[in-house]
């Protein structure tokens, strides 16, 4: 009795599912990318890119947002260290309905590209094309390609 009564207790103990750790990487990694950036300027422009990051791996990390254009050409950068807890918001120029958002100096920019680095797995990003002006908050979601993977999730 006492052996079988073990025996579960180890069982169910080995199926608890455990938090998985954030992974720590050498430099900065690319951890997210994403297709369709857009800023349009001009006369009765007003699509802008906002990005927002948040970081939940345990430790401050260093994240980099990198906008290219369509021929791939660095169109602006942005890095900005993060803490455990904290977020970040960017965008391609500033957004009405956004408080504190950094500015990408992007300039005009159609189907371009976004790839977000971090020096941490534990950061989860998500993107949207935004009208700036509008005192709505309306806009359509990027969708981010996750690549190397925070551990035990599915993006």
């Amino acid at each position: 009795m006492r052996t079988t009564l073990i025996a579960l207790c180890a069982a169910a103990c080995a199926a608890i599912p455990t938090q998985a750790a954030a992974i720590g990487f050498t430099s900065l990694t690319t951890i997210y990318v994403g297709a369709g950036v857009q800023d349009t300027t001009g006369a009765g422009a007003n699509t802008a890119t906002v990005i927002a990051c948040a970081n939940v791996s345990g430790v401050a990390t260093t994240v980099r947002i990198l906008l290219l254009d369509t021929t791939g050409a660095v169109a602006d950068s942005l890095v900005e260290g993060l803490a455990h807890g904290a977020h970040l918001t960017a965008a391609t120029r500033g957004v009405a309905t956004i408080a504190g958002e950094l500015v990408l100096d992007s300039g005009a920019i159609t189907g371009g590209v976004v790839n977000i680095e971090a020096t941490q797995s534990g950061v989860f990003c998500t993107a949207a094309l935004m009208d700036a002006v509008s005192a709505v908050a309306t806009g359509v979601a990027l969708h981010l390609v996750r690549v190397n993977a925070h551990p035990g999730t599915v993006e």
